[in-house]
């Protein structure tokens, strides 16, 4: 018998909400990496890291998860 191994698994999503959110997020994040080489985008991107940290607080929100 094969005991789980947490480094298999690197995410885990308890709902479609919470995978949804986990996508957007990363898909974010390259792109303020893309961002990050070109200029005049400071306005840019402080747009997209409050869309991030909107999508943060969404995700930390507290929801009960179902398991089946």
């Amino acid at each position: 018998m094969k005991f789980w191994n947490p480094d298999i698994m690197t995410h885990e999503h308890g709902t479609v909400k919470c995978r949804i959110i986990s996508d957007c997020k990363r898909g974010l994040e390259a792109i303020m990496i893309e961002l990050s080489v070109l200029e005049k985008t400071d306005n840019l991107k402080k747009t997209l890291c409050n869309v991030y940290a909107e999508l943060d607080a969404m995700h930390q929100e507290k929801e009960t998860i179902y398991f089946r």
